[in-house]
């Protein structure tokens, strides 16, 4: 079994991404020195440490030419910048009041800084009497997210955009398909590219709580269905999303423009 900690030793050996060092423990069957040697073939393992900025996952890759008369180290970098920015909250916290008023029991936890809304979202929660069901758990580690995404029965991540704020894709949506986990989100900005509505994660429009309530009750009700859709977001993030792969087509284009 693939443990939050066992993935933790990892990247302090190696300061690779949480998702590098958990295929990586996967491939090697939990082999912990195994995994360091594959990450290190691999170009993942980094030189240094980036403990300041927990929120980061990336990869260096490195390759010679043929010729050996040149060479190309690459660094890619994701940097996750996704806070409770507007009042997306809010609809979830009046999705999981539905959800209690159909009798569905769940246990909710908001993570990341409260940002400005925060106080009005733990308003609203006193309001609607959900305080034994939704906390605020405030920032996390990757660790601790790691701990969260394996056993959680869905991520929800209702995204809205106001004026110029919008994200890419959160790379929050990344790791918890990489894990496998069911997601719940809203059709905007690059989300589409990464969660196709009823293949690999659940797709609502935004600021419908009901819509939300909806498709949270679905996973709830139909574990079949949430299996299906965490197996294929896993399936879309190893294929598409692969932090590895992604860096080694960037260097191939590199390495182009540098034998022209």
């Amino acid at each position: 079994m693939i443990t939050a900690a066992l993935v933790n030793d990892l990247r302090k050996k190696t300061n690779a991404g949480m998702m590098d060092c958990k295929r990586a423990l996967e491939e090697t069957q939990g082999d912990l020195d195994a995994a360091v040697t594959l990450l290190r073939e691999k170009g993942i393992a980094k030189a240094g440490s980036k403990a300041d900025r927990a929120a980061n996952e990336g990869v260096i890759t490195a390759r010679i030419s043929d010729n050996a008369k040149s060479g190309i180290l690459l660094e890619v970098n994701c940097e996750t910048d996704f806070v409770s920015k507007n009042d997306s909250f809010l609809a979830f916290v009046k999705a999981c009041a539905a959800l209690r008023d159909r009798s569905v029991r769940f246990e909710a936890a908001i993570a990341g800084p409260d940002g400005p809304h925060g106080p009005v979202v733990r308003r609203r929660i006193a309001e609607l009497g959900l305080e034994d069901a939704v906390r605020l758990v405030g920032p996390m580690s990757q660790e601790e997210l790691l701990r969260e995404y394996l056993r959680a029965d869905a991520l929800c991540l209702p995204c809205r955009v106001v004026g110029s704020d919008r994200d890419g894709i959160p790379n929050v949506l990344v790791e918890a398909m990489a894990c496998g986990t069911p997601v719940v989100t809203t059709g905007i900005s690059g989300i589409p590219e990464l969660v196709c509505d009823g293949v690999d994660g659940l797709i609502v429009p935004p600021a419908d709580a009901r819509a939300l309530a909806d498709s949270m009750q679905r996973l709830h009700d139909d574990r079949a269905l949430a299996a299906r859709l965490g197996a294929a977001a896993r399936e879309t993030v190893r294929e598409r999303f692969d932090g590895d792969r992604l860096a080694r087509r960037l260097f191939d284009l590199f390495e182009a423009e540098i034998r022209r």
